[in-house]
């Protein structure tokens, strides 16, 4: 197998030694930048979703959306891995209904 010191030298490197480490289902520091949460603003929850905000906040007063984090005194934002689940939620239960039961 490949270490970090072998690939160090060629360009493809950490791509290559994440594959590796990917395709044996071993998590590890070399994943990429992708992979770190990053906060959502209420416009891009919005237009993500397509949801008012006034639809927005009636559905965190019922509890049925994730409720958003404050990252200042008076401002919050939302984790965008919180916001994707909730719509592939919405997406699941969209496809269920939709069966022949």
């Amino acid at each position: 197998m490949l270490t970090e010191n072998s690939t160090s030298s060629h360009p493809a490197a950490p791509r290559l030694l994440y594959d590796l480490r990917e395709a044996s289902g071993e998590l590890s520091i070399y994943a990429p930048p992708t992979a770190r949460k990053k906060f959502l603003r209420l416009p891009q929850v919005k237009e993500s979703t397509g949801l008012s905000r006034t639809a927005i906040y009636r559905k965190i007063a019922a509890r049925e959306f994730p409720r958003p984090i404050h990252i200042r005194l008076r401002s919050v934002a939302w984790v965008e891995a919180d916001v994707l689940g909730w719509m592939d939620k919405q997406e699941q239960l969209s496809r269920d209904s939709e069966q022949p039961g």
